[in-house]
């Protein structure tokens, strides 16, 4: 019988048949326990709300060239970042040494796939060898030796020419060759149209190269540096922000009352001494800009920011930065009673301010020139003074501004009741020196606060936000030990509803409770 006679191959098919089985049933059940293990260490970042995931993704598309890796995590998280219009709304590449790396275009072109109607703002940064690069290489921490192709024009091609009509702000730290000519010719062309704000360094226009303001109608934001003469070759009319580089004084503020639709208005001006003729301050009669909301004014011991302070009048504004740079404690005497009588007392609305100037906090009439800002103000940040000793001194003075009980306050005014967030910026060795006193005063600002916000019939708001800003990363190293010292106090004051935070020169901000011994000296 034929069966007969295959019963040993049969008997040996059926034998490999039941391991196979066996086999299954073992990888199913290995299977199963891996599942199991994979869905405990998902459960939490599963019920994460897509808000909280969409900054962790907006976080690590600056900080990571894998753009998307995190999208692996679980479904959920994929689900999140497809289907999160925002976060596909901006978009921050570097280019390091003048090259492209090999991802790049492929990122780009995701982006400008699954950008939103509203467009995209593209944010390029050409990072050339003669540059720094310490504070941008970090962004590569994660490929110390990435892969790169040689900086042709492909990328502009991709930009300018197939997808002009996506963009809604753009930025360049300077034009390579490859990018002018595309450029120029986008702006003058009109292919432009859609763009609302345009940040630019290192672009020259010649006179036949103006912009008619049909090619750009909808730009608003503009922001130049190092050329404010090209100004001129763009329609300003129709500008509501307008941030300048490296201006004269008597230019800034001649754009200052040109500009009367402006809402904000940024200056930084040349650090040299200028020779421009002094306005007769008997003819000026006090100036009204009433559409203003944001000023940062470059100070400089000069006529025109005399005139500022005592002719023009910004009742609207609501965010202040007052930068003095080298100037922060020379003549400042001649301009203090304009700033503590004539200028701070007409803001106010004003919610945020900030300076560098080491007199805007001095006490020695107990009268300091901050007290005399507006008691709605909403956030108050000390930054890195040029006499940082001299800022120590007061520290003590704004302490007692921020923790004086309404009802013993002499003035109102002192006690901020609105304050909310408090930033201060320190140089690593003044902190060293001044670290016990400066934590134990915030220490007694947030428990006194804390204690009057709690009171019946409360007035003052509670401090929601400490924040110590740093400039240097050769800074950090110093501060990482100091930090950690008072690592009690830093709890006891997140205890209290505070948040502690730290910036970095590069504008990563992060949690003091993140940090570890561990990672502090590689920061």
């Amino acid at each position: 019988m034929p069966i007969l006679q295959n019963q040993d191959k049969i008997d040996d098919l059926t034998s490999k048949i039941k391991d196979l089985d066996e086999e299954i049933h073992r990888l199913m059940t290995q299977r199963a326990r891996y599942r199991c293990r994979l869905n405990d260490l998902q459960a939490e970042t599963r019920v994460l709300p897509p808000e909280t995931l969409s900054i962790i993704f907006h976080y690590c598309n600056r900080s990571r060239k894998r753009l998307l890796s995190l999208g692996a995590v679980c479904s959920h998280w994929r689900d999140v970042a497809w289907s999160t219009p925002s976060l596909w709304t901006k978009c921050h590449l570097i280019f390091p040494w003048g090259c492209v790396l090999c991802w790049q275009a492929e990122a780009l072109r995701l982006w400008f796939s699954n950008c939103p109607p509203c467009g995209l703002s593209l944010h390029l940064h050409f990072n050339g060898r003669e540059e720094n690069t310490e504070e941008l290489y970090h962004r590569f921490e994660d490929d110390p030796l990435p892969d790169y192709v040689p900086d042709d024009d492909g990328i502009a091609r991709l930009v300018l020419d197939g997808n002009h009509h996506k963009l809604r702000a753009l930025k360049f730290n300077y034009l390579p060759m490859v990018w002018r000519t595309r450029f120029v010719s986008c702006l003058l062309s009109g292919k432009l149209s859609n763009l609302r704000a345009l940040d630019i360094a290192q672009l020259t226009l010649s006179r036949e190269e103006r912009i008619k303001s049909e090619n750009i109608n909808f730009l608003t934001r503009l922001t130049l540096h190092s050329n404010h003469e090209l100004l001129d070759s763009f329609p300003s009319e129709q500008l509501t922000s307008l941030e300048i580089r490296q201006v004269d004084s008597r230019s800034a503020f001649n754009l200052l009352l040109q500009l009367p639709q402006l809402r904000s208005f940024t200056c930084e001006r040349e650090d040299l001494w200028e020779l421009d003729p002094n306005p007769d301050l008997s003819q000026h009669e006090d100036i009204i800009l009433p559409n203003l909301l944001e000023l940062e004014w470059d100070f400089r011991d000069d006529p025109w920011s005399m005139v500022l302070l005592e002719h023009i009048r910004l009742p609207a504004l609501k965010h202040l930065y007052w930068n003095a740079g080298l100037w922060s404690s020379t003549h400042h005497r001649r301009h203090l009673a304009s700033l503590a009588r004539e200028f701070f007392p007409c803001l106010p609305h004003l919610e945020t301010f900030k300076s560098d100037a080491d007199y805007i906090w001095m006490s020695d009439t107990n009268s300091a020139p901050f007290t005399f800002l507006a008691e709605g103000l909403r956030e108050l940040s000390l930054l890195h003074a040029e006499d940082t000793a001299l800022l120590s001194h007061h520290f003590q003075y704004i302490v007692h501004c921020l923790t004086v009980p309404l009802d013993q306050s002499e003035a109102r005014r002192t006690t901020f009741p609105s304050l909310e967030k408090l930033v201060i910026g320190i140089d690593s060795f003044i902190f060293q020196v001044h670290s016990g006193s400066y934590v134990n005063s915030l220490l007694q600002i947030v428990q006194s606060r804390r204690r009057e916000c709690q009171a019946e019939g409360a007035r003052r708001s509670q401090l929601q936000v400490i924040r110590f800003s740093v400039v240097s990363a050769a800074e950090w190293a110093v501060l990482n030990s100091s930090f950690y010292d008072f690592q009690d106090s830093f709890r006891e004051i997140e205890h209290g509803g505070v948040f502690v935070e730290v910036e970095k020169g590069n504008g990563d901000i992060t949690s003091w409770s993140d940090f570890t011994p561990a990672i502090w000296g590689n920061i």
